[in-house]
């Protein structure tokens, strides 16, 4: 039962990642005024939930499907090239939750 469990995390994380890549390239072709930060916003908070999960779910046999190690390993890649370029947007054009003030008085710690 771990086993199927563990591949249908799998490949729902990499059906995600596939999708998130489409929509992420659509979105750094549209003018940032269009751009509904918040979808953006829950399709990463969902793609890290994804990710803890499949890094959990190790407990398959591989040779039964070999091809989650695939996809998993595909999904992390994406992950470590998606996941900051869309916090930076994100931050970019306010919609990540930061205070500004705060990021103010980082900035000003690291001039000085």
């Amino acid at each position: 039962m771990d086993a199927i469990i563990a591949r249908n995390i799998i490949e729902l994380a990499g059906a995600m990642m596939e999708e998130f890549e489409s929509v992420w390239t659509k979105i750094n072709k549209i003018d940032p005024s269009q751009v509904n930060y918040r979808i953006m916003k829950l399709y990463l908070i969902h793609i890290k939930e994804q990710r803890n999960l499949i890094v959990k779910a190790i407990s398959f046999d591989s040779h039964n499907f070999p091809n989650l190690l695939t996809i998993r390993k595909c999904f992390l890649q994406k992950f470590i090239e998606f996941v900051p370029a869309v916090q930076t947007y994100l931050i970019k054009f306010k919609e990540f939750d930061i205070d500004q003030s705060k990021i103010l008085r980082i900035m000003k710690v690291i001039i000085l």
